[in-house]
């Protein structure tokens, strides 16, 4: 699916063994793919050129100002860089595949149960498409200057010249509108939007790929531990230093795409936080709705990208306290180099070794962050009220449902992990 839309392409996708796939540096697919990134690298320039334009201090101080001026330019470079990080991945996939096809091979020598990956992958893919489709639908909907009831300009040329009037107003700053510029930026929009929410999919679906691998382990030494039976703490340990080389693979070639996306979803969590702080004079049930949804939905699929990823790190110290537990009689040299390795070897995926993505990675940055930004915006606006009662509500107001249901979040969240980590040790 994602090569229809210009991402990864490589050849050989659909072929049950990873040693077919092939990266082709003059293929049609390559060609597409380059073709689309020059598409949106376009729209790119155009949206930076309207950020450096409009983007001053009188910015800030106008309702939706700060979205208007940066929103496009964030979006579509974001696009560009993804779809490029995307053809840089392209070859080092193919290699990247078959190193993960002989991990596969080494640890499935030693008898260990080899997780049942496809229903996941179908789970994860087809719930965050879907949402992504219904967000994306809804903003469609709620479009500014077009009446829906109005069947005589239900036109396909007039949808599109609204859709470009009033989510792309600043392609029209640069270029003069016409029917074939109308279909382009829809297009490009759509291809763009698909490559933010591709994304965080793939990175969910690599780490979960990695974190089953590890849960199997900790199954299979769970069990024998439980019935005493006798372990081979050599191959245990081969199979867990092989799997660590293996994240450290991944992380090398996917860190820029994490890191990309947690930078991505923290502006537009910002933004829409700013959206939500703000009085909308012109808001109706299904605006709302949307930017309710949509908020709900992007912390959702952030907090969830980190949980995924952070269960790595999390299913490589389940087996700790088996180990500690070891009686002295099975106590030997290769536990005693597995517990070592366990114990100082940092098994997690990386913001291109900026941060490491754990469990506390995320309630860290959201306490802070929500404290500090709740008690800082009410003093402001309390200072302010007289000065810019028009920009910011009264001080009586500002009890924002979206403010209100994040700190709900972070209230919530460290019981929410724990559970987890309960649910995969007992699995």
């Amino acid at each position: 699916m994602a090569q229809i839309f210009g991402v990864l392409p490589v050849l050989g996708v659909s072929a049950p063994n990873p040693l077919k796939l092939k990266f082709v540096k003059f293929s049609f697919r390559t060609a597409y793919a380059v073709s689309v990134t020059m598409m949106v690298f376009f729209m790119a320039i155009l949206a930076i050129m309207h950020m450096i334009k409009t983007l001053n201090a009188t910015t800030f101080e106008v309702e939706g100002g700060v979205a208007a001026a940066t929103a496009g330019a964030i979006f579509y470079g974001n696009s560009v860089i993804g779809l490029i990080i995307f053809l840089w991945l392209a070859p080092r996939w193919v290699t990247l595949q078959c190193d993960w096809r002989a991990m596969e091979h080494f640890i499935d020598s030693n008898n260990i149960e080899r997780p049942k990956l496809r229903w996941r992958f179908n789970l994860i893919t087809a719930s965050i498409l879907l949402l992504a489709l219904g967000d994306h639908i809804l903003s469609i909907a709620v479009m500014k200057n077009y009446d829906w009831s109005n069947m005589k300009n239900s036109s396909i040329p007039h949808f599109l010249q609204t859709y470009c009037i009033s989510n792309h107003a600043f392609v029209l700053e640069q270029l003069n509108y016409n029917l074939a510029l109308g279909i382009f930026v829809f297009i490009v929009s759509k291809l763009a939007t698909f490559t933010w929410n591709f994304v965080d999919v793939f990175i969910m679906l690599v780490a979960t790929g990695l974190a089953e691998r590890y849960k199997a382990l900790n199954k299979k030494l769970t069990i024998c531990a439980s019935k005493h039976r006798t372990i081979d703490w050599c191959g245990i340990r081969e199979d867990y230093a092989t799997l660590s080389c293996m994240v450290k693979k991944v992380d090398n070639d996917i860190s820029p795409i994490i890191l990309l996306s947690f930078g991505n979803n923290l502006y537009f969590i910002c933004l829409q936080l700013l959206n939500g702080l703000s009085k909308r004079t012109d808001s109706t049930i299904v605006s709302d709705i949307y930017y309710f949804g949509s908020f709900i939905f992007l912390i959702g699929r952030t907090v969830l990208v980190t949980l995924l990823i952070a269960r790595i790190n999390d299913q490589s110290k389940v087996v700790l306290p088996i180990l500690y537990n070891c009686s002295a009689s099975t106590f030997n040299e290769e536990t005693e180099r597995l517990t070592y390795q366990l114990t100082t070897d940092d098994i997690a995926l990386t913001g291109m070794r900026f941060f490491s993505i754990t469990r506390n990675f995320i309630t860290q940055r959201l306490h802070t962050r929500c404290s500090n930004v709740s008690p800082q915006y009410c003093n402001v606006a309390n200072s302010l009220q007289d000065v810019a009662a028009p920009l910011l509500w009264d001080a009586a107001n500002l009890k924002c449902p979206l403010l209100g249901i994040l700190q709900y979040l972070i209230s919530t969240l460290d019981e929410f992990e724990y559970e987890l980590v309960k649910l995969d040790v007992a699995a």
